[in-house]
């Protein structure tokens, strides 16, 4: 079992430790009541009970308000055993079905492949004497705002067995959670929408939620940056990060008309604070945006990583350094 020790239990405060340790026994009942809760359609109360506590996010001044802060739900470790089963077994099918354009939770490739596109994009842009905005769209609570029909209904058109739908139906039915603060444990209340930030499956979960948009996104007709003959880049997502490039002002209205479509249909919704445009290419050459979109910034950062004019090497690798420190210090406090 390959459980991080380090995570903090579950409400029955059975620890990653003790499965491992008591495997040998635990295996064959655990094995019994997957099977059996799994086929009568409900899992027992600990597989579904949560406790919800709030992380600060990273590189947050003031720590005192809620909205910068990230809800983690702590599972119990038999539920986690269970939901990374069904992880490993959608792991083997999302490299043949989801889009090339998406870099998250799939084999062979990573947020360093993302940030590598994005980078080659605007080389070529500027080596070529194009000119094209870089749109950065970042989801509002993403992985809290699936709708689980409109999930649902994404797995069955990507052609996953329904059997299999039907135990991650199983493993979303029925669950709830409680806030825990400082000892203080909140009243239970259910859970209708979002994949859980702390299971398994909730990376996978969401990049089939979002895959629909990015596939919308390459078959448009944007001409986007030659990457191949028969495949320019036009979109490069890292989970709900999503860079997509435009080459005139027909191109971006059309993009914030897949973007509301999506919206509706998933009930997803973009964050217009963290919307960002960056302009590559000669300054006095732009073309006009739609209003939903911001003016330009002289600089953009997309995966931690910040692109504009120059070579921004020295201060990316400055950033990363200072940050790592920061935590080894702290480490040794």
């Amino acid at each position: 079992m390959q459980q991080n020790k380090s995570k903090s239990p579950g409400p029955d405060g059975l620890t990653a430790e003790f499965y491992q340790q008591f495997c040998t026994l635990l295996a064959p009942h655990l094995t019994e009541v997957y099977n059996e809760n799994l086929a009568q359609g409900l899992l027992p109360a600990s597989m579904r009970t949560s406790a919800l506590i709030l992380l600060t996010k990273p590189n947050v001044v003031d720590t005192a308000d809620v909205g910068n802060c990230r809800p983690i739900s702590l599972l119990n470790v038999d539920g986690k055993v269970l939901a990374k089963i069904l992880m490993k077994r959608l792991q083997g099918l999302v490299g043949s079905v989801l889009s090339t354009s998406q870099y998250c939770a799939l084999e062979g490739r990573t947020v360093f492949d993302a940030v590598f596109e994005v980078r080659e994009a605007l080389k070529k842009c500027r080596a070529g004497g194009r000119g094209i905005y870089l749109l950065a769209l970042d989801q509002s609570k993403a992985f809290d705002r699936v709708d689980h029909h409109y999930l649902w209904s994404v797995l069955r058109k990507y052609g996953l067995q329904s059997k299999f739908i039907n135990w991650i139906i199983t493993l979303c039915r029925g669950a709830n959670s409680f806030i825990l603060v400082n000892g203080w444990k909140g009243r239970a209340f259910g859970i209708r929408s979002g994949v859980q930030q702390g299971c398994p499956l909730r990376l996978l979960l969401y990049v089939f939620a979002i895959d629909p948009f990015i596939r919308a996104i390459d078959r448009t007709a944007l001409q986007g940056v030659a990457r191949a003959p028969e495949r320019p880049l036009r979109v490069v997502a890292y989970a709900d990060d999503i860079s997509i490039v435009v080459s005139k002002t027909q191109e971006s209205t059309l993009v914030d008309e897949m973007i509301h479509a999506y919206s509706a249909a998933s009930s997803s919704q973009v964050n217009k604070c963290k919307r960002g445009v960056f302009w590559c290419g000669k300054e006095g050459d732009q073309f006009p945006l739609p209003d939903c979109f911001p003016q330009a910034q002289p600089e953009i950062k997309i995966l931690g990583v910040v692109f504009g004019p120059g070579d921004l090497a020295l201060r990316n690798w400055s950033e990363r350094l200072a940050i790592a420190s920061s935590k080894v210090e702290e480490s040794h406090r």
